[in-house]
């Protein structure tokens, strides 16, 4: 115990007789260091070594005064020579100098010029103010610098107009200002009435000021010059503006910001009277050598409308694709600098007059790429309605010149169906990207004063939806339409629309019961308003909807409407609500089996229909119905229960019947044959497939033979991998047979049972194809008899 006691004690002595840190000695260190301009050392001298004994009792309230004062300086020296000008560092001279202060330190001049600077750069604009009025004489130069420092700040900062103003009218009371300083002021002032549209005012105090200043050195004369020059643009002096910029070119120093503000301008004035290429020149050479300078975007800007300019004016100078190029530089360079919302602006409707221009002249192309420019350089979640609006606009466009395209090369107009499935996919995105803008711009304007453009962009959105096929998005979009938008004239529209829509997508109820409303609201003359062409064009689609449906109760419904439509109580007959009817009548009527009305109603819709784009549908059903009916007469014949002279009627009946469905299947092949492969729909493969072979299955019936074997042998030919063509061989074989040419009937035979041998048998799964029992049930009698006509034959 007595050990460890004189232990402690020795340890408690030696601690207390230690010499404590010299940290005087230190921050004399650091002022050593900062003297020789190393402020780096100095600050990690100051931070590592001294900031932790700080709080120690025995560091003097003097060692902390020249703590922060030092610590102040450091930074402030360091953000001189490296050219660091972060805010948080102006914020750590301002405190640092505070707590020198609070510590006793009355500043000196030198630091009291520090300290202005970092508050003019932290936008404490009053404060350094007061403090700028209050350094002495000594301090005069830096006085006279830091009042401008502090104008050009005001001048940048919102809302500090007046103060700049004031700032102005008190430096050129400064006893210490130079020639240069106060030309300096004018230039200030000139920009102020310029700026503020007092062009007049601006050009008579310039020149009056000119002849006072001839002792100012070159680079402030070239600047007045410059602002003369500017002035006498704004007053369309042009000539004059010209005169007074070259001058300023002259006297201003290649390199600095101000030589790129000279060629902008002069680029400015250049355009105005006429020379576009030397001005490109100008503006070319602000954006290739002087990007750090304020005139560097906008000459990107210039650059990109002279540019736009000259490929109207001289195509061999300039290209759209140069100027949608230099409008595409211009939009980078101001996103990657984070440009203020002036240019934006500025920039964004300069594109969008470009976008105008291509769009006006259907050069949608380029009008798409200016457009698409604006948004990029918001950002789609940021961009202006104008440029929503903009987008829905071309990209229904270039869905539209689609169309339009396909149908100037068919000769009649097509639909998307008809487009092949590149183009129809393209389309189809069109229509959907338009909706989307649209929809957007709804969203943008919604709950402003504009109601018209929201309820049309709204209908809009639920058109190009509904075009492009997205069946879910057209339906949402009328929805709100129509429950929005109740006092709208296109109201009644909407709702057809709608139960267009949802018919399209199986929804057979709802679209039911918008077509029934309409119909319904129609006949109320209260009600009525504006309803009646769309009631009255809701008659068929409503008959095709109850048809289409899987319940057979509302089937004669359908019909009285399809009757009704034919008796002329919904519109007169040349009109197209007349025409689809008897379109959906004849069809009804078809695949019921009822040919000989079929026949009669889909001869008037063909004859309807020749400009149409459904007359080769109704020109194979048509045709079929005759095939069909032929057949029905014959098993009549068959039955052999009809008296002689009817037989003979009902024979020349089937034979009349054949012979126009094969004019009628040749229509058929000849018309889609006509149409390129990759533009035919699904529906036009099978109507031109079968039409080749029906075309020898009635010349066939008819026993025209050697016709019959012409007719297969093209359908063959033309379909060699398709298993229908089992059908043609079969019946090349049985019209041998027919001809009694054994020798062609077997080679005939041996073609189509080899040809049967190696399909699957899954082929014969498919519902299109024109081979049903009849055919196979021929086959196999046909094979039958020449086995039979063989052994006859060998035995005699």
């Amino acid at each position: 115990m007595l050990a460890g006691g004189l232990l402690l004690g020795g340890m408690a002595t030696m601690l207390l007789t230690s010499p404590r840190p010299n940290v005087e000695g230190m921050v004399g260190q650091a002022e050593q260091l900062i003297e020789a301009q190393q402020p780096t050392e100095a600050l990690s001298v100051l931070n590592n070594r001294v900031r932790p004994l700080l709080d120690e009792p025995y560091v003097s309230a003097d060692t902390r005064q020249r703590f922060h004062a030092g610590r102040a300086r450091a930074i402030a020296m360091g953000i001189e020579s490296m050219d660091v000008e972060a805010i948080s560092n102006h914020e750590r001279i301002a405190d640092e100098y505070a707590k020198a202060e609070q510590a006793g330190l009355d500043l000196p001049n030198e630091d009291r010029v520090r300290l202005i600077r970092s508050q003019i750069r932290l936008g404490r604009l009053d404060e350094a103010s007061t403090a700028i009025s209050a350094l002495t004489d000594e301090s005069a130069e830096p006085r006279v610098q830091l009042r401008r420092e502090l104008i050009e700040q005001a001048l940048t900062t919102p809302g500090r107009d007046g103060f700049a103003d004031e700032q102005l009218a008190e430096l050129g009371e400064d006893a210490a200002i130079s020639v240069d300083d106060r030309a300096w002021i004018v230039a200030r002032q000139s920009e102020r009435r310029l700026a503020d549209g007092f062009t007049d005012e601006a050009i008579a105090r310039l020149l009056r000021v000119m002849p006072r200043i001839t002792g100012a050195s070159a680079g402030i004369r070239g600047e007045l010059l410059l602002l003369l020059g500017v002035a006498y643009a704004q007053a369309d002096a042009v000539a004059e503006a010209q005169k007074q910029l070259d001058r300023a070119f002259d006297l201003v120093e290649p390199g600095s910001a101000l030589y790129a503000r000279v060629l902008y301008e002069r680029g400015l004035v250049l355009a105005e009277s006429g020379g576009a290429s030397e001005a490109r020149e100008q503006f070319e050479t602000v954006v290739a050598s002087y990007a750090t300078s304020p005139s560097f975007l906008p000459a990107t800007l210039a650059l990109a409308e002279v540019v736009s300019l000259l490929a109207e004016q001289d195509p061999t100078s300039a290209s759209i694709d140069d100027a949608v190029a230099a409008y595409a530089r211009a939009a980078q360079e101001a996103r990657f600098a984070d440009a203020d919302q002036d240019f934006v602006d500025e920039l964004t409707a300069s594109t969008l007059r470009r976008f105008e221009e291509q769009f006006s002249r259907s050069n949608f192309g380029p009008a798409a790429q200016y457009v698409q420019i604006a948004e990029d350089l918001h950002g789609l979640a940021g961009s202006p309605p104008i440029v929503l609006k903009a987008q829905g606009r071309v990209s229904r466009a270039l869905a539209d010149q689609l169309l339009a395209d396909a149908s100037a090369l068919a000769g009649r107009e097509v639909g998307l169906g008809d487009l092949d499935p590149t183009s129809r996919v393209q389309a189809q995105r069109r229509y959907m990207q338009a909706g989307d803008y649209f929809r957007r711009h709804a969203d943008a304007i919604a709950g402003g004063s504009d109601d018209e453009a929201y309820a049309d962009s709204v209908w809009l959105a639920a058109q190009m939806f509904d075009a492009g096929g997205d069946t879910s998005e057209a339906i949402a979009s009328f929805i709100e339409f129509a429950g929005t938008l109740s006092e709208d004239r296109r109201l009644p529209e909407a709702r057809f629309r709608l139960a267009r829509a949802y018919q399209s997508a199986g929804q057979y109820a709802l679209a039911a019961e918008q077509y029934e409303s309409l119909i319904e609201v129609a006949e109320d003359p209260g009600r009525g308003t504006g309803v009646g062409p769309f009631a009255v064009l809701s008659f068929v689609p409503l008959a095709e909807t109850y048809l289409e449906d899987s319940d057979p109760s509302n089937d004669d419904r359908a019909s009285d409407l399809l009757d009704a439509v034919l008796r002329g109580e919904a519109g007169g007959v040349d009109s197209e609500t007349f025409a689809d009817a008897l379109v959906a009548m004849g069809m009804v009527r078809y695949y019921r089996g009822d040919y000989p009305q079929a026949i009669e109603t889909l001869e008037e819709a063909v004859a309807r229909s020749e400009e149409s784009p459904r007359l080769i549908r109704l020109q194979y059903l048509l045709a079929d119905a005759y095939r069909l009916e032929a057949e029905s007469i014959q098993r009549t014949l068959g039955e052999g229960a009809v008296a002689p002279t009817i037989a003979r009627s009902l024979r020349n009946t089937r034979e009349s019947h054949l012979s126009r469905a094969i004019e009628l299947f040749a229509q058929v092949r000849d018309r889609g044959a006509g149409i390129p492969d990759v533009r035919r729909s699904a529906a036009e493969r099978v109507y031109l497939r079968n039409a080749h072979f029906y075309l020898g299955d009635c010349a066939f019936d008819l026993a025209r033979y050697d016709e019959a074997i012409r007719y297969y042998g093209f359908a063959k030919d033309a379909y060699a991998d398709d298993p229908a063509s089992l059908i043609a061989l079969v019946q090349i074989f049985n019209a041998y047979l027919e001809l009694g040419d054994l020798e062609r009937a077997r080679t005939a035979s041996e073609r189509a049972r080899r040809f049967y041998d190696r399909l699957p048998d899954t082929v014969w799964d498919d519902p299109t194809l024109p081979v049903g029992r009849e055919d196979w049930e021929r086959w196999l009698d046909s094979t039958y008899e020449l086995a039979s006509l063989r052994a006859s034959s060998f035995t005699e």
